[in-house]
């Protein structure tokens, strides 16, 4: 490998990890302004924790598809052929919006998805708070996944690192506001997060899709089931590891939960701290 190629893959690459760590940051501060809720503290964590693993395991249908995607449209950009990547991308983003619209239809399972995770009754109905709001939002944060892929594959991950930042300061400023100021306890924090932020996040984007026209997605085509089968295809594995990740932190709290909502906030802080480290440019 030469020094060209070398820089190359190192332009692309770091800007990704560091997006990543942001991404790992921004759940740690969430977790810092929950934890201050009081006499809610424990619970609030705790709640805000069993809720991770969920979005987890629903993100991972983000990353198959932006994956998939940035594989697309980075082959055939390579080939010239841009009219053919710019569909790839539309049929992504086509995909992705009712994905997520669907999970709404979760909601009234969530009850049992919590108790099967160990949820005490202290700290059900904050974790349904939390995560029926963070459900509304989730449409948004795929779509911001899925995003972040299309602009890497063309080559500008600078511009996806600097909307991952001002999301995440966004969501730092807005969290104290909602959850304190405005009293909506965890709620709050959800608002600050999948509404507002995540809003921000793909306003961004939408002025990248509009600035650069370029870029795979201007042009807007039907579906082509090709596509979405290549898309399927590479993506479908990069997805398994969200999925294992979320697997084994739900294990961890169905090992936590008899011992209380002690432990399991205090594995919820764990966990947050380890994918911080994990997912950090120094473990790179």
């Amino acid at each position: 490998m030469g020094p060209e190629s070398l820089g190359v893959i190192l332009r692309l690459a770091i800007p990704s990890v560091v997006g990543l760590s942001i991404h790992a940051l921004q759940q740690l501060v969430n977790a810092i302004f929950v934890a201050a809720l009081g006499a809610l503290g424990t619970q609030a964590i705790a709640a805000v924790s069993m809720t991770l693993p969920i979005v987890v395991l629903l993100a991972a249908a983000g990353q198959g598809i932006g994956v998939g995607t940035a594989s697309f449209i980075s082959r055939h950009l390579g080939a010239r052929e841009y009219l053919e990547a710019s569909r790839g991308a539309s049929t992504a983003l086509a995909l992705t919006a009712p994905i997520g619209i669907a999970t709404v239809a979760l909601l009234p399972n969530l009850p049992g998805i919590f108790a099967t995770l160990g949820a005490t009754p202290t700290i059900m109905p904050v974790a349904l708070d939390y995560a029926g709001t963070l459900l509304f939002g989730y449409t948004l944060m795929l779509l911001n996944i899925v995003s972040g892929f299309i602009v890497r594959a063309e080559g500008r991950p600078r511009f996806s690192i600097w909307a991952m930042m001002t999301a995440f300061l966004l969501n730092a400023v807005l969290d104290p506001v909602f959850i304190f100021l405005l009293d909506l306890g965890v709620r709050g924090a959800a608002h600050s997060n999948a509404g507002i932020a995540d809003r921000c996040y793909w306003n961004l984007y939408h002025v990248f899709y509009e600035a650069w026209r370029d870029s795979s997605r201007q042009d807007i085509s039907p579906i082509a089931a090709r596509r979405s089968h290549q898309t399927a295809r590479v993506g479908g594995r990069a997805g398994d590891n969200s999925i294992l990740s979320a697997l084994a932190v739900m294990l961890l709290y169905g090992a936590a939960a008899p011992f209380g909502d002690v432990s399991i906030a205090a594995v919820g802080i764990a966990v947050r701290i380890l994918m911080v480290g994990a997912l950090s440019p120094g473990s790179v």
